[in-house]
């Protein structure tokens, strides 16, 4: 198993091993063995094998986002959308002034 697409598939081949697709789950939500599992793998990777009372897990990391505390605020998001809109708009500026400038060299 070396990444989300097979894991199913190769887990269906296994007598006694059990692969399921938890879909989107928030990190506090699991169990905190799980959580930092999830916490150390980039998307793509499938964590170590982890020991509960019901027996071994591995935990792959399909996809990652943005939630919860760390995401931007509404504010944030406005001010960064209006901060590149005035960047174009100066530099559309700049460059009309460019092309409509007359240089004499003597």
């Amino acid at each position: 198993m070396n990444s989300c697409q097979t894991l199913e598939t190769v887990a269906g081949k296994v007598d006694g091993l059990v692969a399921g697709d938890l879909g989107e789950a928030e990190i506090t939500d699991l169990a905190p063995a799980f959580q930092d599992a999830a916490n150390k793998l980039d998307v793509g990777q499938i964590s170590d094998p982890i020991r509960t009372d019901a027996g071994l897990h591995l935990i792959a990391v399909c996809g990652k986002r943005q939630g919860g505390a760390n995401a931007p605020t509404h504010d944030q998001i406005e001010n960064r959308l209006r901060g590149q809109q005035l960047a174009l708009i100066s530099k559309r500026y700049l460059r009309d002034l460019r092309n409509q400038a007359t240089i004499e060299t003597r």
